[in-house]
């Protein structure tokens, strides 16, 4: 009962809920961190950040830079390599927005990150990866007026190389075999088919790298040519007509063709002529040196 108030006063403000015991305070939740002003001022709590940006629109693009600082152990053994690296992300979250009088962005640590949406991002066949924690967790968040984001981590990667340790499991190879043979001075038929592999192994090398190569500058170049259907010749003012999706760009005024090279069919064709000659050589090998 409220004190110092009449009985039927008291019994109305009861039913009201005007009057309640300190008892039935409602206590404040102890396992929510207090918000900083920063995420204040980013509304954190106004939105729904287990969800996408936009979620049901149209599919956010993620830029993804990846900066090497260095190239640490390589085991011949294990067949694996470990790397320093640093993974950076970009992409526009508009809940993150924010009024700003003179347009400069706002620097987190690690703790805004476990609050916001951030992509989902994996290295295929890595072995293991995690991030440097000394002192603290190298992961730096940016966020701009407009809503764009940077996100920054700096980690350890241990994955499977896709040929490099094969070249170099060749060349150890190689090095073994002529050490444990007495020397001659003619060629010995296994040092036929040991630098045959190994020159099979290096042109599969070359050729991930050139396919690797080219996709990318073949996807800049698409990336372009979507954002705009019409360009014009700097030098002669006149119209080019791009055709987008094709295999070739024509000039209507030139008559100049630029051929892009199909990478995929490169790739697809490596993965037939690469084994096929491998094993007409052995065929060959063994049937003259058996």
């Amino acid at each position: 009962m409220c004190p110092r108030m009449p009985q039927e006063v008291q019994k109305r403000n009861l039913e009201n809920g005007r009057c309640r015991s300190p008892m039935f305070k409602r206590s404040p939740d102890m396992t929510k961190s207090p918000m900083t002003k920063s995420e204040q001022l980013l509304r954190i709590d106004d939105h729904d950040f287990t969800m996408r940006p936009a979620f049901g629109g149209p599919p956010i693009p993620v830029g993804v830079d990846v900066q090497v600082e260095s190239l640490d152990t390589i085991s011949e053994v294990d067949m694996d390599f470990t790397m320093t690296l640093y993974l950076r992300h970009y992409w526009k979250d508009e809940r993150l927005a924010f009024p700003s009088t003179n347009n400069q962005s706002m620097t987190f640590d690690s703790r805004l990150v476990k609050k916001i949406w951030v992509p989902d991002m994996f290295f295929v066949h890595s072995k293991r990866s995690f991030i440097h924690d000394t002192t603290t967790d190298n992961v730096m968040l940016r966020v701009y007026p407009d809503g764009n984001v940077l996100y920054s981590l700096r980690n350890v990667l241990l994955r499977p190389p896709p040929c490099i340790t094969t070249v170099l499991t060749m060349s150890t190879i190689i090095t073994g075999v002529n050490a444990s043979m007495p020397r001659v001075s003619y060629i010995k038929a296994v040092d036929i088919y040991l630098w045959v592999s190994f020159v099979f192994v290096f042109l599969s090398v070359i050729e991930y790298a050139a396919v690797n190569y080219l996709s990318t500058v073949q996807e800049r170049k698409e990336r372009k040519l979507r954002e705009r259907e019409f360009t014009t010749n700097p030098r002669t003012g006149r119209p080019v007509l791009t055709l987008a999706g094709s295999e070739a760009h024509v000039d209507t005024h030139t008559g100049i063709n630029t051929i892009w090279i199909d990478t995929h069919a490169i790739d697809k064709y490596s993965r037939v002529c690469f084994p096929g000659a491998y094993i007409l050589f052995n065929i060959v090998y063994w049937s003259i040196y058996s």
